[in-house]
């Protein structure tokens, strides 16, 4: 309980998470879930910023509800993200897809 993630993204340069180009969430959370009681929507930043958004952008954002069955995809690099904050216990199974490693990468 009480849990969340602040804005950021999935992939960042100049570390191992560079590789990853698609995250992926699928909730497992329980069918009596009730995103108003229980919360901790993930919050889709669409506002063209990264872990920050930009000067004097207008907030613009989806939130999606994490009922059980809800998959989500999105670009790991592109799309930042955050976990709302949460009143209840809440079940995910999280992935990346990740690209291969390229010589640029080394080094």
């Amino acid at each position: 309980q009480g849990g969340f993630y602040r804005r950021h993204r999935d992939a960042v340069p100049n570390s191992a998470s560079v590789l990853r180009k698609y995250s992926l969430l699928l909730y497992l959370n329980k069918k009596e879930w009730d995103p108003k009681v229980d919360a901790g929507q993930l919050r889709l930043h669409l506002d063209g910023g990264g872990d920050e958004c930009p000067p004097g952008v207008a907030p613009n954002y989806v939130d999606v509800d994490p009922l059980g069955g809800t998959l989500v995809l999105f670009k790991s690099e592109l799309i930042p993200h955050e976990v709302m904050n949460t009143n209840s216990e809440r079940f995910a199974l999280v992935g990346w897809y990740n690209r291969g490693i390229t010589a640029g990468d080394i080094g």
